[in-house]
């Protein structure tokens, strides 16, 4: 067929979308509720095989894993929350990622332990590593997968409790979360690019 290279496959032709999954989180406090989102790539990436190793131009830990129809960057930026939106505008110029195409995952203080929720864009709702982002790309249309850690009964002692380790009872709440949230994130995926009969981050071929 005219315009086709020898040996040249349909894969080859097909050019894949590149998504980007930002586990926002304190790199050096990785098991605290505020490092929720961290752990949720850590799952991923188990779950992809996927090595995240250390990436100077990109201020961060990355791992780079090619599907079927998309290729998926992760990332866990390694700069202090507050200021972790520079790493994710490095690492999505290096990847050419649009900021539609960028997922973060963040805990949120307004829901219950374990209870997830997905939005694509808006307001960073007092997040500081949202807020990062949506500082660093100038808009706020950047989706993101919100994991609930619960919401202590004094305003005072949120600074604190976001740093604390989740209680042993919560843990598998935290758990079926992490799950439910790779779910919730595949089925989207679904919605946007398409995968019949296949779910997208389940796919290693």
């Amino acid at each position: 067929m005219a315009g086709e290279c020898p040996g040249e496959n349909n894969d080859q032709k097909t050019q894949r979308q590149t998504i980007m999954i930002v586990g926002l989180g304190n790199h050096d406090l990785p098991t605290t509720r505020h490092s929720v989102g961290m752990m949720f790539v850590d799952k991923l990436a188990k779950m992809l095989g996927c090595t995240l190793t250390k990436n100077r131009d990109c201020l961060g830990f990355i791992g780079v894993k090619e599907l079927t129809t998309l290729k998926v960057v992760l990332l866990k930026p390694k700069l202090a929350m507050n200021i972790n939106g520079t790493s994710v505008k490095k690492t999505a110029n290096v990847f050419q990622v649009q900021p539609k195409n960028i997922y973060l995952v963040h805990d949120d203080l307004d829901k219950d332990v374990g209870k997830i929720g997905l939005k694509e864009k808006g307001s960073a709702s007092g997040h500081n590593g949202v807020k990062s982002v949506i500082n660093n790309f100038k808009t706020d249309e950047i989706p993101r997968l919100r994991i609930g850690i619960g919401r202590p009964h004094c305003v005072d002692l949120v600074p604190t409790y976001v740093l604390k380790k989740f209680m042993p009872l919560e843990l598998a709440d935290i758990d079926l979360a992490l799950q439910l949230g790779v779910d919730k994130l595949d089925d989207h995926l679904m919605s946007r690019f398409g995968h019949s009969g296949i779910r997208v981050l389940r796919t290693n071929s």
